[in-house]
């Protein structure tokens, strides 16, 4: 009955400093944006 009050507690709870706090996510370094030269589906996005 306890799981469907969610009444038990986190088996991991990690540190947050803050409601920004991004320090429990690995960090990855960003791919350059590629820009397709041709548009695949220009038909059915022409209203969009």
């Amino acid at each position: 009955m306890n799981s469907l009050l969610k009444l038990i507690d986190a088996p991991f709870l990690p540190k947050c400093r803050g409601a920004g706090d991004a320090s429990n996510f690995d960090d990855y370094e960003e791919e350059p944006l590629r820009i397709s030269s041709t548009e695949k589906c220009a038909k059915e996005f022409a209203d969009f």
